[in-house]
Parts: C-alpha cells; structure tokens; sequence
C-alpha cells in the first residue's frame, strides 16, 4: 500500500501562525483605539508666542492698532468693553478698505458701538446669560492675540494686563469656529479644548462654559507644580481652586499671589482672608490703576492666562477662555520675570 505524504504545514504550526495572525490583529485594532481616544497635537508649527504687558513697557493699544491697520484679508474681534477711539478707527477704516471685519462685544459694555463703528463691520452685540468677556483679535485667519486687556484707553494703558500673541492657522481656525456659535441671544454649538504646537511649544485652549473639564485642568496643573506658584488675579471667588493652592504651599511650593486691591476688599475678600489664614503670600496692588490679569506661572516654565477670573460666572456663565503655555522659552521666562518684579513693585502686603 502506497504511504500518504506528510502534510506540508502541520496542524501545530498552523494554529500557531492563527494565533500570531490574531494577536497582531489585536494589536493593531488597540493602537489605532488609543489614537483615536487621545487626540495628538495639531501638528502646526508657525511661530514661538510672544508676551505683552503694558507693565513691562509694550504699548498695547499701539500694537493693537498696528495690527489692525495691516490686516489684508479679514479681522475678528472678540471683545468685552470697546471705548478706545483710535482702536475704534482703526476698525472703521479697515472695514472701509473693504477688508471683512466683524466684532462681537457685550451688549451692556458697548452700548453705543454700532454707530461708532459703521454700517460696513459685522457686529454682534451679546445680550444672553452672562457676559461676553472673551478679549481675542484674530488677523488675517493667522495672527492672533488672546489676553486679558478690554479695548479701553486706560485697560490698554494703565491697567495691569498680559496678551500672548502668535501666527498659528489651527488655533485662530478654531477661534474663528467659536466665534460662529456665538449668537446675540445664545450661543449654538460648543468649542471645547483643543492643543496645538506652536513652535517648539505645546498651546492649549479652552472655551467657557463648553470645557466642562476646564476648572480641572487648572487645579490639575497646581497640584503638578513641584516649586513655584505665582498667580496674579483681578477677581477670585472659587475656594476650590484657593484649597489646591494652600495644598501646594502645605506641601513645599513657594506660593504667591498678588490680588486687585479693589476687589480684595470686595468680591475676593473671603479668598484672600482664606489664603492669608494659612500663611499664603499674599499682596494686593498699589495705585489707581486695576491689577486686571487673569494668569496663573507655574515652575517658571508653565503659563495659564486669559480672560477668565477664577470666579464660578467665569466657568459656567460668560464667554471666556484661558491658554495654557509650555514648557517656555528663555525670552518668555524672562518677560514673565520681569513682568512680576513689576507686579510686586506696584503692590503693598
């Protein structure tokens, strides 16, 4: 009888090879689930974010303006209180030129803007729950300029304000998308968080009130600080956040804060008697002028800054937004020092 052949592949190495076709599979299937779940950084590159304060000597309302009168093809303007004539005129003439500008403002803190401005600008005037407290100009879908300074004479002067500016297509697309949600009597859509690069930089922004998360990431970022908080706010009413900064202190953070005198003795008053009862440096502003910044210098290498107060309206209510920077540059770092060597020099304990 004629022996039959040994099979070519034996049924051990097959469902060996099964095998390893299906863990591969599966793995495969896992790393395209974790890509999907953590979104990566929008992979722009344009330009490393440069900081300016009217208390380190830049000239806000000049640079505003400047930047207006270059526009070429589109200027957005997110504003809370508009009052200053030139920064005004320049946007009056801009539209002029035929170049697109629309401003969305809040209605109380603008009353009489539309006729100031002319019928050839875009203008929404927010009258829905909350305040429209967000202070962004985007240029030409790229340049873009997020802080804390209203469009006033005195806030553009006088007033303690920071402003991050940067070209970043990604970001200002997605300032732009929000703008779109932004209605006179409600808002129509959400534009949550979002991270970007800019330059060798990570960027992130969060919208309120869409970042349900954003309260989170703030306090997450000072229980990671491991030696320096420096915070400087013009209103503080969340004892959520003024607990993770005692923490911080608790656990060997150098911890200071430098809070508006005005509202200290007004709406802050019951957090900076919480902070100076645990020992918290505390300081407020000297002078007439607001200390109206909204940032929180972490490590000297992390910076969270924006329109928002560390108030509940801020997170739940209004339109506002905060930027988180890092790890920063030497210039920044420097600025950033120099800027609360300003702070303190203009503030009593």
């Amino acid at each position: 009888m004629r022996k039959s052949k040994a099979p070519l592949f034996s049924e051990k190495f097959l469902i060996q090879s099964a095998l390893t076709l299906i863990s591969s599979l599966l793995l495969i299937g896992t790393a395209l689930f974790h890509d999907a779940l953590w979104i990566k950084p929008t992979p722009v590159a344009e330009e490393t974010p440069k900081f300016l304060s009217n208390q380190t000597g830049d000239q806000l309302e000049n640079a505003y303006i400047s930047a207006i009168s270059n526009a070429k093809k589109s200027v957005l303007l997110l504003i809370f209180s508009m009052t200053s004539e030139e920064v005004i005129d320049a946007l009056r003439q801009k539209s002029q030129e035929g170049v697109p500008v629309k401003v969305i403002c809040d209605a109380k803190a603008c009353p009489y803007i539309s006729k100031k401005l002319g019928p050839q600008v875009e203008l929404i005037r927010r009258l829905g729950k909350g305040l429209m407290h967000i202070k962004i100009l985007v240029i030409d879908d790229i340049e873009c300029w997020i802080g804390s300074a209203n469009f006033t004479s005195e806030s553009l002067n006088m007033h303690g304000n920071l402003v991050v500016a940067l070209k970043n297509e990604a970001l200002a697309a997605t300032i732009k998308e929000k703008a779109s949600t932004l209605h006179e009597y409600d808002r129509k859509g959400e534009v949550t968080h979002h991270t970007y690069l800019a330059g060798d930089q990570e960027l992130q922004i969060s919208f309120l009130p869409d970042d349900k998360k954003a309260s989170v990431r703030i306090k997450q970022l000072i229980r990671e600080a491991k030696k320096s908080i420096r915070i400087a706010m013009f209103t503080w009413t969340r004892f959520d956040m003024a607990k993770e900064v005692v923490e911080a202190q608790k656990r060997g953070v150098n911890v200071e804060v430098v809070l508006d005198r005005s509202s200290s003795n007004g709406a802050s008053a019951k957090i900076a008697e919480m902070l100076k009862s645990h020992r918290v440096k505390l300081f407020y502003s000297a002078g007439t002028a607001l200390l109206h910044h909204k940032f929180m210098w972490l490590d000297d290498h992390t910076l969270e800054v924006g329109s928002a107060n560390w108030t509940k309206a801020a997170f739940t209510q209004n339109d506002d937004c905060f930027l988180v920077l890092h790890p920063l540059t030497h210039e920044q770092r420097q600025h950033m020092q120099n800027l609360w060597q300003a702070i303190k020099a203009d503030s009593i304990r």
